[in-house]
């Protein structure tokens, strides 16, 4: 939905910079991508053996993040 409100100059009109708009929606886009992986990262860890949680943490990770490697 931000990118609409960029291409339409609706930010503008709210006084909105491009440059502003464009880092602030890069990094509420980050947050939000976060606390919705936070959720699958905790229940993984409560489910596997104690002391393997920060393995755990690195196969999800990388996992998610090569998926998103091979997205772009």
């Amino acid at each position: 939905m931000s990118q609409i409100l960029l291409v339409t100059r609706i930010n503008t009109s709210l006084g909105i910079p491009d440059k502003v708009f464009c880092l602030g929606d890069s990094i509420i886009m980050q947050v939000v991508g976060e606390l919705n992986t936070m959720p699958l990262l905790v229940l993984a860890c409560r489910m596997c053996p104690k002391n393997i949680e920060g393995t755990m943490y690195a196969v999800l990770m990388s996992t998610i993040n090569f998926g998103g490697i091979l997205s772009q």
